[in-house]
């Protein structure tokens, strides 16, 4: 392999010997817990897992999903099951039943714990997998529900499991599922080390919350980043958490001014939201200290705009779930305009150009990346595991960044054809997804749904990125999120034949429609539907996305 000039951490080195155990001793040794809104709840519930457990007869390592929005049930169910060595794979829960099903069944999940909301969806789900509705509890249901959490629950008082340095190194925790570098959804293995790792170098910083802080949170926990770098962070820091649901823009600023919020970790689209809204009144934001954006690129004019309105300044993170996630992080002590910030404690980084030779900082390069807090593999995936962690252990990202003599890091492109929409993947990729278990294939992206309308012959994907801050051209919000826009071959005869009554037009609207109902809502067409003649493709059959042009209106557009 080529030698190349490897980048040392931009923080002091972590003691590891701490992240060496299982998550519940590591979150809860010496902490007390979390709160939602004014009232205090002690976690330190080990049993909570051990119950479930003994409940539904599962083993240390079997697997348990959640699809649940943001709620202190979830925190104390996934945290309860690391006390019981249960793995805890979470769901978006955007996702359709058919999509639910999908990680379901990959993950091997024994039970299936939903929110009032998902349950449907969910039971619909454990149908598709035959996995029976009893095997469907509801999270934050009345106590009286027989199909709940708290049905699992005894008064027993039983002891956590117990991890070895060993077993915390080689046992899975939490099981998030990402496109990585290949574009088809992935169980990503995060053992319990590397989450804690991952916690303790961002609190390595000294740039992360301190105990006395009142810490928000809003963005989605059932993504990694979320998970560990806002809740598992503040639980062992020992800062009070407040929980919301979701990001609701009232009860976020109603929130802030009310408890005193000090820090909270963002995504573009609320930057946005904080930067331009008449709602927001700088004299509710007084309490505030910093905000970290992550999940997808912040334009800098959206944090200086930000710090202008209400006084606040906004850094940047960027991670992956593969690497725990957090990788490069700024804060008030180490930010530069743009930048993500310097590589955290214990990593180490390559620039890696396209001729696998070192990359010039300035110009950038691919981004390969090592550290304790590498994943242990994607789940029953050797193959793409070795794709993406080469023989010496290095991650390669996908994504182009550059480096400043000074160490830090500026993400300038993506190497894969992955899009993101408010801080969710949304895959253009024709492969399809099968489940041998159902009686139709699970195809979740983009280009694999709309090659099975009746009317498509062959499909293709780009996404338009849009300048945040600037005025939109074709009837969408512009804010900085990559919105998918859909080229599609029809079949002879689906439109203007006569054959066919209907026009080209309505046939895309029937395309369109259709294709909405098959998806989560962050994989519409936000940037058009548009009828071409053929798709462009290389002579090996490649989508050459560069050659698809919108044209100046579209004639489907899903908002």
């Amino acid at each position: 392999m080529t030698s190349h000039k490897i980048y040392p951490a931009g923080y002091a080195a972590i003691d590891l010997n701490i992240s060496s155990c299982g998550i519940w001793d590591f979150v809860f040794a010496s902490k007390l817990a979390a709160a939602r809104d004014s009232e205090k709840i002690a976690l330190e519930q080990g049993n909570t897992g051990e119950q479930i457990r003994q409940s539904l007869s599962l083993k240390r390592g079997d697997t348990i999903a959640i699809l649940c929005p943001n709620t202190l049930q979830f925190v104390v169910l996934a945290l309860g099951a690391q006390a019981a060595g249960i793995i805890v794979t979470t769901v978006n829960v955007a996702y359709t039943a058919r999509e639910i099903a999908l990680q379901i069944s990959d993950s091997q999940s024994s039970a299936i714990f939903a929110g009032p909301a998902q349950l449907a969806a969910a039971k619909e789900a454990a149908k598709i997998v035959a996995l029976g509705e009893n095997k469907v509890f509801m999270l934050d249901s009345p106590k009286e529900t027989k199909q709940s959490l708290d049905s699992l629950l005894s008064e027993d008082q039983l002891v956590p499991e117990h991890f070895t340095p060993e077993q915390a190194r080689s046992e899975t925790a939490f099981m998030c599922y990402s496109s990585g570098t290949t574009g088809k959804a992935k169980g990503v293995q995060s053992t319990h080390f590397n989450i804690n790792t991952n916690t303790l170098q961002i609190s390595g910083t000294g740039e992360a919350f301190v105990s006395s802080d009142n810490v928000l949170a809003f963005l989605p926990i059932f993504h990694l980043f979320a998970l560990t770098a806002n809740v598992l962070q503040a639980l062992y820091l020992g800062s009070k958490l407040v929980l919301l649901p979701r990001f609701d823009p009232q009860l976020v600023l109603d929130t802030i001014a009310s408890k005193e919020i000090n820090a909270a970790y963002i995504a573009p689209p609320v930057a946005m939201f904080l930067a331009k809204d008449p709602r927001v009144k700088p004299e509710g934001m007084k309490s505030l200290r910093w905000l970290l954006s992550g999940a997808a690129p912040l334009g800098g004019e959206v944090a200086a705009a930000v710090q202008e309105r209400i006084g606040v300044p906004t850094f940047q993170g960027y991670g992956l779930t593969e690497m725990s996630p957090a990788v490069f992080m700024s804060g008030p002590a180490n930010s530069r305009e743009g930048s993500v910030g310097k590589l955290l404690p214990n990593q180490e980084a390559k620039l890696v150009a396209p001729d696998g030779s070192d990359a010039d900082p300035s110009v950038g390069g691919e981004v390969w990346l090592r550290g304790p807090n590498t994943m242990k593999g994607y789940l029953n995936r050797p193959e793409e595991t070795a794709n993406c962690i080469d023989e010496e252990g290095w991650f390669h990202s996908g994504d182009v960044a550059t480096r400043d003599a000074d160490g830090f890091y500026y993400i300038v492109d993506r190497l894969k054809d992955l899009l993101k929409y408010n801080g969710y993947q949304v895959c253009p990729s024709e492969r399809r997804i099968h489940l041998e278990i159902a009686l139709y294939p699970l195809q979740l992206a983009v280009e694999a749904v709309l090659i099975l309308h009746e009317d498509v012959k062959d499909a293709a994907v780009r996404a338009e990125i849009f300048s945040a801050l600037s005025l939109p051209k074709i009837g969408v919000k512009k804010d900085g999120n990559d919105l998918p826009a859909a080229f599609v071959a029809l079949k002879d005869g689906a439109a203007s034949s006569s054959s066919s009554s209907k026009t080209e037009s309505e046939v895309l609207a029937s395309i369109d429609a259709w294709f909405t109902s098959q998806v989560a809502p962050f994989k519409r067409l936000r940037a058009g539907l548009f009828a071409v003649k053929a798709v462009p493709r290389s002579a090996a059959g490649k989508i050459l996305r560069k050659e698809l042009a919108i044209p100046t209106a579209p004639a489907a557009v899903t908002v």
